[in-house]
């Protein structure tokens, strides 16, 4: 089947404890899909309700380019007032060929490989790219739960142009010539 236009691959749903009559057990069900296609795609489906992950990342989907081959699991029990926390979300996806316009400080990210994992409401991208024209890897963590002690954290290692530290805030007077390596630690509170 197809999920707009992503491929599935491969889906498994169970429904449990569909003959236990009680007030306190209730049935539940795992639903498992495979897909594989534009990541433009993939990221609009976690931008829907209730998630909207990429709108609090700060991506505009329409933005975004890549391939992405994706597994997501939903655990939640089956009964009538199910509330968004009962609903257990757990992706990983495989992304290539991924262009996200001004992610950060005005650059594009590009490139890949990239390895995306979501659980517990909290996603990790690892992988590298280019950010503009400089070669980077990186490991980024983005927490969406309220009250966490840290918020967002991403740690790279990337060559610095010049050009490069005036857009990170550096003032010009600094006069940075050549290309100074960086291990970079950005952490959000």
């Amino acid at each position: 089947g197809t999920l707009g236009d992503m491929q599935v691959t491969d889906s498994k749903i169970a429904i449990t404890d569909l003959d236990i009559q009680s007030d306190t057990v209730n049935s539940k069900i795992d639903v498992s899909v495979a897909l594989k296609g534009p990541l433009q795609t993939a990221l609009k489906v976690l931008d829907g309700k209730p998630l909207q992950y990429p709108k609090k990342l700060g991506l505009d989907t329409s933005e975004v380019a890549g391939d992405a081959a994706v597994k997501v699991n939903f655990k939640f029990p089956l009964y009538k007032n199910l509330a968004v926390t009962d609903v257990k979300v757990t992706a990983d996806a495989a992304l290539k060929d991924v262009m996200l316009k001004s992610v950060v400080a005005g650059f594009p990210l590009s490139g890949g490989p990239m390895d995306v994992a979501v659980e517990k409401g909290t996603m990790t991208v690892k992988g590298s790219g280019y950010r503009g024209e400089m070669p980077v890897t990186f490991n980024w963590l983005r927490n969406f739960n309220d009250g966490a002690d840290v918020a967002a954290k991403i740690t790279a290692k990337l060559p610095l142009t010049g050009a490069a530290l005036v857009k990170f805030g550096v003032p010009e007077d600094f006069k940075a010539t050549g290309t100074l390596p960086a291990d970079v630690t950005y952490t959000e509170t």
